[in-house]
C-alpha cells in the first residue's frame, strides 16, 4: 500500500469486497478449531524441500456463486475486520476463491440451474472406462 498506485489497488479491493459482502459469501461467527497454520506451513516447507511449485488461481466472480455443503471458516480479511467482532471469524456460506471444492460446487449449481430450465445432458458423451496398459 506504499506504492504510488495504492489508491487504484484499494479501489479494486473495495469493489471486490463489496461484491463478496453483497453476495452473502460469509457470516461472522466464533471459530471452532478445525485446522492449524502449522499444517499449511508444513505443506509450503515440503514444496520447498522437494523443489515443487505452488500455484494459486484467481477467477473473477463466477466461482463465488457455488453453495457450500461443508462448514468452512476463515479469518476476517485484513482491513475489513468488523469493529466489536475482532476475535471472530467468517463462516463461509458460499464458495470463495482458494477452496478446493469451489469448482465442484459452482459446476453443480450451474448444472442444477441449467437442468431446472429445461435443458438436458448431451447423450452423445458417455463415461469411458480405461483399460490398464500391459
Amino acid at each position: 500500500m506504499a506504492s504510488r498506485d495504492a489508491r487504484f489497488w484499494k479501489e479494486v479491493i473495495n469493489d471486490e469486497m463489496n461484491f463478496i459482502m453483497s453476495n452473502g459469501t460469509w457470516k461472522i461467527v466464533d471459530l471452532h478449531p478445525v485446522s492449524r497454520i502449522t499444517s499449511i506451513r508444513m505443506l509450503f516447507a515440503l514444496a520447498s524441500i522437494y523443489n515443487l511449485y505452488v500455484h494459486q488461481m484467481d477467477v473473477k466472480t463466477a466461482f463465488l456463486n457455488g453453495d457450500l455443503t461443508e462448514e468452512v471458516y476463515m479469518e476476517q480479511p485484513e482491513g475489513f475486520i468488523l469493529l466489536g467482532n475482532e476475535h471472530k471469524v467468517c463462516r463461509l456460506v458460499k464458495s470463495l476463491y482458494g477452496l478446493k471444492q469451489v469448482s465442484k460446487q459452482w459446476h453443480k449449481k450451474f448444472d442444477d440451474v441449467i437442468l431446472a430450465n429445461g435443458f438436458k445432458h448431451n447423450g452423445a458423451f458417455q463415461e469411458i472406462d480405461f483399460m490398464p496398459l500391459r
